[in-house]
């Protein structure tokens, strides 16, 4: 019943599962999540499966976090804020650890781990980062690149 409702077991390593050292991910994206009970029994399910797990659901609104940190969620992951002002509101109404997930050209605004730090927020994921500094590079070693193989560098 848990694929009806999007809930998905993540590993640390994805190359291994192993229950202990992953977290329960309440997808909150789906239809079936229009009612908030469906989070609070997966919430209990996932606790009473591995007791040592942590569960992370994921929310929409503000509304649908704090209803998930009333159900047990021991990590909120908020979708997207579009502001400080509103990422400052989720750390001061949700006593749980916050996840943030910044992304360079995202809703969400470009903070650094401090300033997350100092607004509430003990977790973050930045997708795309390192691939940014690699293509970086690499744009710059190809604009580089005919410039050393026909200055004589060879």
């Amino acid at each position: 019943q848990d694929d009806a409702i999007g809930s998905t077991l993540l590993s640390k390593d994805a190359s291994k599962f192993q229950a202990a050292e992953s977290s329960w991910h309440q997808d909150n994206h789906l239809a079936a999540l229009e009612s908030l009970n469906p989070v609070a029994a997966a919430v209990t399910r996932a606790h009473k499966a591995v007791p040592d797990l942590k569960v992370e659901v994921e929310a929409d609104t503000l509304e649908q976090a704090e209803a998930a940190a009333a159900a047990g969620a021991d990590i909120i992951f908020i979708e997207a804020p579009e502001s400080v002002e509103e990422m400052v509101e989720v750390g001061r109404r949700i006593d749980k650890p916050l996840l943030a997930n910044i992304v360079v050209g995202g809703s969400t605004p470009l903070l650094s781990t401090k300033e997350l730090s100092d607004i509430g927020y003990q977790l973050a994921i930045f997708p795309g980062s390192a691939f940014l500094a690699l293509q970086t590079k690499a744009i710059i070693f190809h604009t580089t690149l005919p410039t050393i193989c026909f200055s004589g560098y060879h």
